[in-house]
């Protein structure tokens, strides 16, 4: 596990430390010469202002290209301003995702309308097959790239998130959410994507647990990272974490002050270290948070909804080990 902090250092700022943690992570042995590699991001909605920089998908963007892969920065489709590919492009360039910006073309990856997929198959009991986004199916290797923030769904958004809901096919996430994910509780909170709400049944009695959609979530993920064995890198920025995901159009105050990078092999690992880092902060005052000093932040924010679910799961599929030790570079 490797960590980049906030602070700039003799080594440089953050956008050269981004350069550095690619290759310390070792993704340069991911890529073979001429593959393509998706680099998935979430683009961020329309009035969000702490979604991911594309600033530092350019630097990703340009190691990939150093060590002879042919990079794409991808997204899948969701609700509002990126409901088909055409808004989502455009949305996608106003904030910065551009090809001028990146040196990379931004493409939408489960096409016009968010219904193109390709069935992978995968260990779990609930989702057996996972409607992956066909870009990210047929690129040669993946580098996630995910903005770290809390969730009301999933308690936080990292790596698992940025490829089990979101590599998803936007029309076929209901095999994650299933029509009823929310406990009621959560419904009336109204702090949730509407991508995420669409799906919820009007019987909430007869909603799914939280743990139940983590789990599915997961189940998604192993489908599509073992149908790369090895061929997946994860990186977690740790930047203004905010109590909602980039998919909603605002942007609360940020929960602690900016931590910075984490990049592993790992994604397990890496969400676990990302989820202790954020509960390890001082909270800022200030914030939805009920006290700064909140031991456990993501639930804090979202009672009821436990974030570590997911990485339990995880682990016990062997994507991965909730332990690390942790690098600094």
């Amino acid at each position: 596990m490797f960590f980049a902090q906030r602070r700039a250092t003799q080594g440089g700022g953050l956008l050269e430390k981004l350069e550095q943690i690619f290759d310390a992570a070792g993704f340069p042995r991911l890529l073979e010469d001429n593959d393509l590699v998706a680099v998935k991001v979430q683009v961020g909605e329309r009035g969000n202002t702490t979604h991911l920089r594309s600033e530092m998908v350019k630097r990703i963007v340009k190691r990939i290209r150093f060590h002879h892969g042919r990079p794409f920065v991808t997204d899948t489709g969701s609700t509002g301003a990126r409901s088909d590919a055409v808004s989502h492009a455009l949305l996608a360039a106003e904030h910065g995702f551009s090809l001028a910006a990146l040196g990379a073309p931004f493409i939408v990856a489960d096409g016009l309308t968010g219904q193109d997929h390709v069935m992978v198959g995968g260990p779990g009991h609930s989702v057996r097959e996972a409607p992956l986004a066909p870009a990210l199916h047929q690129a040669d290797c993946v580098v996630s790239l995910a903005h770290v923030t809390a969730d009301p769904v999933f308690g936080f958004c990292g790596a698992l998130h940025n490829l089990g809901f979101l590599g998803l096919a936007r029309a076929h996430r209901h095999l994650v959410t299933n029509r009823q994910a929310l406990p009621v509780p959560a419904v009336a909170k109204s702090v949730i994507l509407e991508e995420e709400l669409e799906f919820l049944a009007s019987d909430a009695t007869a909603t799914l647990p939280p743990a139940e959609v983590a789990a599915r979530m997961v189940e998604a993920f192993a489908a599509i990272a073992r149908s790369k064995p090895g061929r997946c890198g994860f990186i977690n920025v740790l930047l203004e974490v905010t109590p909602d995901p980039d998919g909603n159009p605002w942007s609360d105050a940020p929960i602690v002050a900016d931590i910075g990078i984490l990049a592993s092999r790992d994604p397990v690992a890496l969400d676990q270290a990302s989820a202790d880092f954020i509960n390890n902060a001082e909270g800022l005052p200030g914030t939805r948070l009920s006290h700064p000093g909140a031991k456990d932040k993501l639930w804090d924010l979202n009672p009821g909804v436990d974030w570590s679910s997911a990485l339990a799961y995880a682990e016990r599929l062997g994507l991965g080990s909730r332990d690390y030790e942790l690098l600094i570079i």
